[in-house]
């Protein structure tokens, strides 16, 4: 299971990343509540999408700002759907095309 996820930095630049289970129970240690909680609209904060895509960042070793440090630079983080996920390295290389 996993969360395809899109962070905006204030000079409009877009880059994704991929939150999965250890990002998840990651979560749950930091609030004491599931981590459902960032899919719910009605109960979610702000800091719980930004938190995921900050831990997951950084358990991919993209950076290594504290989260407080990197959300200075943040303006906005968001879930992305099916296929429009962009700069998440692929497990596979992809099949040759062309001549």
């Amino acid at each position: 299971m996993f969360l395809n996820l899109r962070i905006t930095s204030k000079n409009k630049s877009t880059r994704d990343v991929k939150a999965e289970w250890a990002d998840f129970i990651a979560f749950e240690d930091e609030f004491d509540q599931a981590f459902t909680i960032v899919l719910d609209p009605k109960k979610s904060r702000l800091k719980h999408l930004t938190w995921l895509s900050w831990h997951a960042e950084s358990r991919d070793q993209k950076t290594k700002l504290s989260f407080e440090d990197w959300c200075k630079d943040i303006a906005q983080c968001g879930f992305v759907v099916g296929n429009e996920v962009e700069d998440i390295d692929p497990l596979e290389s992809k099949a040759p095309t062309g001549a």
